[in-house]
């Protein structure tokens, strides 16, 4: 077996030519512009989880929410804090699921 100073000397060896210099530096600049993309993605779902989701949560235990979920309660027969509760326990446990997924494959 070889050492890794060995293989990297080789390769440093060896000159590559680029066939399609213009199909090489599309795909480059469209993986750099897929990277970006979801970097921008992310930093906005940020700003939305930090913002929107305690106005909601605020907008949802305001006392002015009160007569309208009575009033679907009464309407359909449905608690409507029940629903929010397994919607809110549901998505926990689907988050918990894909963060497992992720360390497994990012294990093997």
């Amino acid at each position: 077996m070889r050492s890794i100073e060995d293989i990297i000397a080789q390769e440093k060896d060896v000159q590559y030519t680029q066939r399609n210099k213009e199909l090489f530096s599309y795909y480059t600049l469209t993986l750099i512009n897929q990277e970006q993309a979801a970097r921008r993605l992310r930093k906005r779902l940020k700003l939305v989880l930090w913002f929107m989701l305690p106005a909601l949560v605020g907008l949802l235990l305001s006392p002015a929410t009160g007569w309208l979920m009575n009033a679907f309660e009464g309407f359909s027969g449905v608690n409507f804090v029940r629903v929010l509760v397994m919607a809110a326990a549901s998505y926990a446990l689907a988050g918990v699921c894909v963060l497992a997924l992720k360390r497994s494959r990012l294990l093997s």
